[in-house]
Parts: structure tokens; sequence; C-alpha cells
């Protein structure tokens, strides 16, 4: 079952009471908030992330921006701003890598971090006017 199918049923999940003392509110208000779609728990089934709530009624968060060009390509050096970006207090990560091996890029990031990682993918150059 998904965190949204138990808050629409009523049912109160062990993230929803993460997220409600990290933020000074009420299981009940992070439940509700997120039964009606005003609030979001990233979770992954793949890996332990740090669990918070982003939404209306919280505080704001912190998404650390991570990512290659098409002209520099150095994981090693992304990998480390994603830690440094951790021990910072981000909440979130967002990766925009540009190449071939994506996937494996990606998995050497997201290895290094517990931050929920959403990512942008980009073909190609943006085209000039």
């Amino acid at each position: 079952m998904s965190i949204v199918a138990d808050a629409k049923r009523g049912i109160v999940t062990e993230e929803m009471k993460q997220v409600a003392k990290a933020e000074g509110v009420t299981e009940d208000f992070v439940r509700r908030g997120v039964a009606e779609g005003h609030i979001v728990i990233p979770v992954s089934p793949y890996r332990k992330v740090k669990i918070c709530g982003i939404g209306e009624g919280l505080r704001t968060k912190v998404n650390a921006s991570i990512g290659t060009s098409t002209d520099i390509v150095n994981i090693p050096e992304e990998v480390e701003k994603a830690r440094q970006a951790e021990l910072a207090g981000a909440d979130t990560l967002n990766g925009t890598l540009h190449r071939r091996g994506l996937c494996r890029d990606q998995k050497q990031v997201i290895a290094n971090t517990t931050l929920p990682v959403g990512a942008s993918r980009s073909t190609r150059p943006l085209s000039r006017p």
C-alpha cells in the first residue's frame, strides 16, 4: 500500500510520524496533508532515505542541485558535492547529469547519500537562439 492510500484510509504511517515529530506538528496534520495532496513524503523502495515532508504547513526545505554539464564531467566531484550538501543540512538533492552512462553515474551519487534524489536528464546541449 502507498503512503497516500494509507493516509486516505486514515492510517498514520511511520513516515508520517517521523515528519510530524521533525516538523513540530501533529501526526493527523501530516496524514491529512498527504491524503489531500498538500504534503509529499519522498521515499524509495530501493534504499533507505532520510524522511522529510515537503508541502503546505511545513518548514521550507533546502534542495541542493548537483550535476555535470556537456563541458565538465567529474563524477567524483559530484559525489563529494552530494556528501557535503547532506552534511550542511540539505533536505533533498536534484541532479542533472549530461552524458551516456547516466544510470551508472547517478548510482554513484545516490549510493553516497541518504537524501531523497530527484533527477533531470539532458541528452543534448540546449539550443542557442
